[in-house]
């Protein structure tokens, strides 16, 4: 069933690298990982599952065209929405055991490749967002900052109970969804 999930997603790959019709592929990959989310014995094997459902979310996510974002808010948005979540899959097919089937480890290889790829160029995209933003020393209503979170969340909030609110500095988004 992995074998067949490899092969499945080596497909998707070639259509992405060829620019073909994708939804096909796709729709083979979804029904070999249902097989694999189906099978009996499916407790024994946890990690692997949840590398196997990682690879197909990069896979859909690959397969989506990603237009640019016209805002700084709106690429912070997109990181908490959609890139925290293919940052978290990434982590998750790169750690990934294959031992079993050694197709997977390059199937994930290069499903991790085209990924990060993707990833670095909308981290590009955003830090160039960041830094004109920076040197203009914007300020933003779209932005939820550290410096306008008592007036944008807690104050709202409070009017109905007292909140409770956590910042963890330094965690990634991806750790964070997770």
């Amino acid at each position: 069933r992995f074998t067949a999930l490899a092969d499945a997603l080596s497909t998707v790959l070639t259509a992405l690298e060829r620019r073909a019709p994708i939804q096909e592929a796709l729709a083979a990959a979804e029904e070999a990982f249902a097989a694999i989310r189906e099978h009996g014995r499916k407790r024994d094997r946890d990690t692997e599952i949840r590398a196997a459902a990682d690879a197909v979310r990069l896979a859909r996510w690959l397969a989506a065209p990603e237009e640019p974002a016209a805002t700084l808010a709106e690429s912070s948005t997109r990181m908490l929405r959609s890139w925290a979540w293919a940052d978290r899959a990434l982590a998750s097919i790169a750690r990934a055991d294959t031992g079993r089937v050694p197709a997977l480890a390059h199937v994930y290889a290069a499903l991790w490749d085209r990924a990060r790829d993707r990833r670095a160029g909308l981290d590009a995209e955003f830090a160039g967002k960041y830094a004109a933003w920076t040197q203009a020393s914007s300020a933003s209503d779209d932005l939820l900052l550290v410096e306008n979170l008592l007036d944008r969340i807690a104050r709202p909030v409070a009017e109905q109970r007292p909140p409770v609110i956590v910042i963890l500095d330094g965690m990634t988004a991806a750790a964070g969804i997770e």
